[in-house]
């Protein structure tokens, strides 16, 4: 009879709204963070760099450093934040994530040695390039993990001076 049947037709065929769209988007929302992603489902490369940073602190806290999968995520998040600080003259911010990049690719490899060792590099690391890029702290303020060997110079603070007591 040309009419659609219950068992053929798709819902916006029977009048509904796109109800899968819509539990698939719901769906999406509840279970891993949202990727700043372009329309392939990879990193776009027109992320900011705190899309970037605020992406890598929600995965990284949900990640678990026995799944090589969420370890090659964060492998590529820190290489994304990498080039995107040294195209923004952020040195520091470039050699952490570079250095963060490598060791979750060696993580992946299975040469990082302890590998909850190394994730706490990675989790410390990925909380001090936050505290810079999203809340403003200073490079030697913000907590870089002793293990990135970032040398930072801690600034001075200007002390007044104070003339002797006559």
């Amino acid at each position: 009879d040309g009419r659609p049947n219950d068992q053929t037709a798709f819902p916006q065929e029977l009048g509904f709204p796109k109800v899968e769209a819509a539990v698939k988007q719901d769906v999406e929302s509840k279970t891993e963070p949202k990727e700043p992603e372009s329309e392939g489902g990879e990193i776009s490369k027109q992320s900011t760099l705190s899309d970037l940073v605020k992406y890598l602190a929600s995965s990284i806290s949900t990640a678990d450093v026995e799944s090589l999968q969420d370890i090659a995520n964060l492998n590529s998040t820190f290489d994304e934040i990498s080039t995107k600080a040294s195209e923004q003259g952020k040195e520091l911010i470039h050699k952490a994530a570079a250095y963060c990049a490598e060791l979750a690719k060696k993580i992946v490899m299975g040469d990082a040695g302890d590998n909850n060792a190394a994730f706490k590099v990675l989790s410390s690391a990925s909380a001090a390039i936050f505290e810079v890029i999203i809340n403003g702290k200073s490079d030697d303020q913000a907590g870089f993990p002793e293990e990135l060997g970032l040398n930072i110079v801690k600034k001075a603070v200007p002390v007044e001076k104070i003339a002797p007591a006559a």
